[in-house]
């Protein structure tokens, strides 16, 4: 993840079972960063959940 401009998470994850190949998704979600690094850290934190939902619905759309 980088805090400073442009601020994202970048996560990857590998999808796989006993019944197939599986697949790799990665997101890069970005978010806001502030000026100071109490705000950059609290914007780094608060971006994680929705950043994480957007890399498992991914997953689950992957044909």
């Amino acid at each position: 993840m980088s805090s400073v401009s442009p601020a994202y998470w970048q996560i990857t994850m590998a999808a796989k079972s006993t019944a197939d190949k599986g697949y790799k998704v990665s997101v890069k979600y970005p978010f806001d960063t502030s000026w100071t690094a109490a705000g950059a850290c609290k914007n780094v934190a608060d971006a994680f959940g929705t950043a994480v939902q957007e890399l498992l619905k991914q997953v689950m759309t992957n044909p």
